[in-house]
């Protein structure tokens, strides 16, 4: 987008640190829930449910198209998330030579260390 590639301390902060983060924010959000109260007064419990809905419209469209991604796919259930999360065969960047780059760096890692080099290097 910007005509360079990412530095370093961003490819790897927008592929393992963010998403663990939110992760574990989201787990000590889970384990330390309370009901809400204001005072002594606690609220009833449909009103922490009505909160949870809330808070949960926001996920349902993702929700929805991931489940008819999945659907539509076709093999086993593992063969259809997979394929459902890679990206489309007709995606590439519009400019022709990053296209070739990108074209070029689409090869399938065999191993594990292989795909995190390969996430690290774009060139």
């Amino acid at each position: 987008m910007i005509g360079r590639p990412a530095p370093l301390f961003f490819k790897i902060t927008w592929c393992y640190v963010t998403p663990a983060m939110l992760l574990t924010t989201l787990i000590f959000t889970f384990l330390q829930y309370q009901p809400p109260t204001y005072g002594k007064y606690v609220y009833p419990y449909y009103s922490t449910v009505i909160g949870w809905i809330i808070a949960a419209l926001p996920m349902i469209p993702v929700i929805l198209v991931m489940t008819v991604a999945v659907y539509k796919a076709n093999g086993n259930l593992y063969q259809r998330v997979k394929k459902s999360l890679a990206p489309d065969a007709f995606w590439c960047p519009a400019e022709k030579s990053y296209c070739a780059q990108y074209l070029k760096k689409l090869r399938k890692p065999s191993t594990l260390k292989d795909a995190f080099k390969s996430s690290l290097t774009c060139k």
